[in-house]
């Protein structure tokens, strides 16, 4: 099994005044790197991990465990999935968008594909995914070998269309509270930074 973070875009506008033209992984937290609190996590599931880079991104922290999948400046979210299960038809992937952290259960079932969901979030941002089931997908799937032909020849145009093929192919596992944190805009970047330096650093370390 390997991983994808899927860090390859822009930071939201509103975060790019405090941190600059980053991508989302190198977004500061607690003291360090949110990419290597992904690592950490990651590690523990797969044997290798990969990270989604722009061509212009170039690495200023050590990145020792992560290897390089440089793609265009302008592909989009599911273009960017697409080509990753077509470099990679024969691997079981783990995908994690850049923005996101979570703390994985230490035991994932491996024999289905997997949406990582929470229904510990009342009111969910716009851009969230709701599930059928009322709960949020977390910004992690698993997306077993077997199930990437299938989605392959949907020939789908957005990550919504993908959302729903997983609905119908995957078990949803909801992670607990304070399993999940996202970073993606300002308000969830600085809610998630103060609720994870206050009860879960030390986990992640």
């Amino acid at each position: 099994m390997i991983a994808f973070i899927l860090s390859s875009k822009q930071i939201a506008d509103e975060l790019t005044i405090d941190f600059g033209d980053i991508s989302p992984s190198y977004l500061p937290l607690a003291n360090d790197y949110l990419l290597n609190f992904q690592i950490k996590e990651l590690k523990r599931l797969c044997t290798d991990i990969y990270i989604s880079k722009r061509k212009i991104d170039k690495p200023f922290i050590n990145e020792p465990d992560v290897k390089d999948f440089i793609i265009k400046d302008n592909l989009s979210l599911i273009d960017l999935i697409f080509n990753i299960l077509n470099t990679f038809k024969g691997d079981d992937i783990i995908f994690l968008y850049g923005d996101t952290l979570i703390k994985y259960p230490a035991f994932i079932p491996t024999n289905k594909s997997i949406l990582f969901s929470t229904d510990e979030v009342k009111i969910p941002y716009p851009n969230w995914h709701v599930l059928p089931d009322d709960s949020i997908m977390c910004g992690s799937f698993f997306i077993k070998k077997e199930l990437s032909p299938i989605i392959l020849e949907k020939k789908i145009k957005n990550v919504n269309s993908l959302i729903e093929i997983l609905v119908k192919n995957s078990e949803i596992l909801k992670l607990g509270k304070g399993k999940w944190f996202d970073f993606g805009n300002f308000h969830t970047y600085y809610n998630s930074g103060s609720s994870f330096i206050a009860y879960y650093s030390c986990i992640f370390r």
